[in-house]
């Protein structure tokens, strides 16, 4: 279950971060970013402060 919850932030994070690079040519904040991004946020603070993707990408190979 943890292995799970795991990758799937991950794909959020990565999601996340596409969409951040893409306001960057696109403009305005759209919602499906706003979300991503407070996901994103509450991921890491659910996973700690340390947690990078290294951890999670290692898990989902156990």
């Amino acid at each position: 279950m943890a292995v799970e919850i795991r990758y799937r932030m991950a794909r959020l994070r990565t999601e996340a971060e596409r969409e951040r690079l893409a306001r960057i040519h696109a403009g305005p904040v759209s919602v499906r970013l706003w979300l991503g991004r407070a996901l994103v946020t509450f991921g890491r603070s659910v996973e700690g402060a340390g947690s990078g993707d290294k951890e999670s990408r290692r898990s989902i190979r156990v």
